[in-house]
């Protein structure tokens, strides 16, 4: 097994998380990926991966998470389906963790299931986000994070924005931003995401990581 089989995405409020999970997920299924999300932000009410579950379920990825009365809960009623998830050696599996301490405590409660040979943690940044701007915030909350699930970040996901208000410097300024954190803490970073919307005014060879491309998903209920 290599440690592409389980991917847990995690990262403070606002990091975009959510959206990278469900599109890391599609882009697995659509490589013919038995694929299973797991969803476990217990933390954020409204920008959770199970509210995008009719593309997932349309691409044949399987959502776990709460489900009835549950499924808008903020308490940590972890199905058992999680153990069964990480158990099946068949399928690729996507954690969507919430970066506060109780949703890094729920992914801790598996931490024995988890082989660290098979399993990827990739913290999300957004550098635009309070907290994660310089290497020192990024490092507290990564501690907190580490502590809490008992696992080792081993990868940094670059994804600078500034929501729909978002420009090309935004992107490259917050990336070099990225890298010279990177490059502090000593964590290599797996991808650049860069939105649907902006791909094609972005020029991709500044880059020296690859790029991932989103597609946006979520939306508040204000929206």
């Amino acid at each position: 097994m290599t440690k592409e089989r389980i991917n847990i995405f995690t990262g403070d409020y606002g990091s975009g998380k959510t959206e990278i999970s469900i599109n890391y997920a599609l882009e697995l299924a659509a490589k013919n990926d038995k694929v299973k999300l797991v969803d476990l932000d217990i933390v954020n009410p409204y920008f959770r991966s199970r509210e995008a579950k009719e593309p997932l379920m349309e691409a044949d990825v399987e959502v776990v998470a709460p489900a009835g009365k549950l499924v808008q809960a903020d308490l940590p009623a972890l199905p058992p389906q999680i153990l069964g998830a990480i158990q099946d050696k068949n399928s690729k599996l996507i954690f969507d963790v919430g970066g506060e301490e109780n949703g890094t405590i729920a992914l801790g409660r598996f931490r024995q299931y988890l082989d660290e040979v098979e399993t990827n943690v990739n913290f999300v940044i957004n550098p635009n986000r309070p907290f994660t701007g310089d290497s020192a915030g990024v490092k507290e909350v990564i501690n907190k994070i580490e502590k809490a699930s008992r696992l080792k970040v081993d990868y940094l996901i670059s994804n600078p924005n500034l929501g729909r208000e978002t420009k090309v410097n935004d992107i490259i300024e917050g990336h070099k931003q990225l890298e010279e954190i990177s490059e502090e803490l000593g964590i290599p970073i797996k991808f650049l995401v860069i939105s649907q919307e902006m791909i094609d005014r972005v020029n991709l060879e500044e880059f020296s990581v690859p790029v991932f491309t989103l597609k946006l998903f979520m939306k508040a209920p204000w929206e």
